[in-house]
């Protein structure tokens, strides 16, 4: 081999390093940058209050980034939620949800806190095979007077209690359709501590909106929002809800005021089957998870 031709090997295999360098470098910022983009981003953007009453709703929204889905309200393609530390130490696990009222498109954490003392939380989000995680934050849980929760009672199970252990008997009506803020100021000067309602599509100011799954596996929002309103007009007369998710006209073909036609498990299965097939079940149980993380707090 000459000097030119051994000169020409040398500077041929130091570009050839050059070159593999700089593929390795920016074959590397490629895949940092690819992966910042599947990690999703979560974060607080707002909390309704940093000190809460006791059994009253603390809730925060939630901003998420770097993800992408078709449905919000599958699980299976976001899963949003929160674990609280209590100030006695329990971990509890809530459920986030898509709130899209009146074209809110936002993400919401409800929690209803049941000792007073400082909470702390953690936020997180799961999307496409990966979790990203908000930084710890924090709220303050004051008294009050509220006895929360109704439960089984602990001293006489054929009884109910609130979570405080006091008393509840209930007294109060059943009443799908025509309520308005006059039916409940009655309820109020009779003293009923009860209002029982079910998920019709017909009847007024909630179920004059629909019925809560029109479309399988998405969840009607102006219904939502309604039964969000419903809440707060009960909650200031400290009445308790009792709400009827599957009534019996939307299992129906053939009874009077039957409704299995708006159902959407109809383009599944026959009706006499709704409770036998896999499918329908979990659907279903992505709607009660959705509506225990936005109304359980209540």
């Amino acid at each position: 081999m000459n000097k030119y031709t051994h000169m020409k090997f040398k500077w041929f295999k130091t570009l050839s390093v050059i070159l593999m360098l700089l593929f390795l470098m920016n074959s590397s910022v490629i895949g940092n940058t690819a992966f910042q983009v599947t990690v999703p981003k979560v974060s607080v953007s707002k909390v309704n209050s940093t000190q809460v009453k006791k059994y009253e709703k603390f809730e925060i929204r939630i901003e998420i980034q770097n993800v992408a889905y078709e449905n919000p309200f599958d699980p299976e393609e976001i899963d949003l939620f929160a674990i609280f530390h209590s100030p006695s130490g329990k971990e509890i696990r809530i459920n986030g949800f898509y709130d899209n009222y009146e074209e809110a498109n936002q993400w919401k954490i409800r929690f209803s806190p049941n000792e007073t003392g400082t909470y702390n939380y953690e936020i997180f989000v799961e999307n496409n095979g990966k979790k990203g995680k908000a930084a710890i934050q924090t709220f303050e849980a004051v008294k009050s007077e509220h006895s929360g929760w109704i439960k089984q009672s602990e001293v006489n199970p054929r009884y109910f209690a609130h979570d405080d252990g006091s008393t509840y008997f209930a007294m109060g009506v059943y009443s799908p359709w025509q309520n308005n803020q006059e039916r409940f100021d009655t309820y109020v000067k009779y003293n009923a501590n009860f209002f029982a309602i079910w998920d019709i599509g017909y009847g007024g100011f909630v179920n004059g909106t629909g019925i809560i799954e029109e479309e399988l596996g998405r969840y009607n929002q102006l219904k939502c929002g309604r039964i969000d309103s419903l809440l707060s007009i009960l909650e200031a007369s400290d009445i308790k809800l009792m709400y009827a998710i599957w009534p019996h006209d939307l299992f129906s073909e053939t009874v009077w005021a039957a409704e299995w036609d708006k159902n959407p498990y109809r383009h599944l299965i026959d009706v006499a089957d709704v409770y036998k097939d896999s499918l329908v079940w979990e659907y279903q149980k992505k709607k009660y998870r959705y509506l225990i993380a936005r109304y359980a707090h209540s």
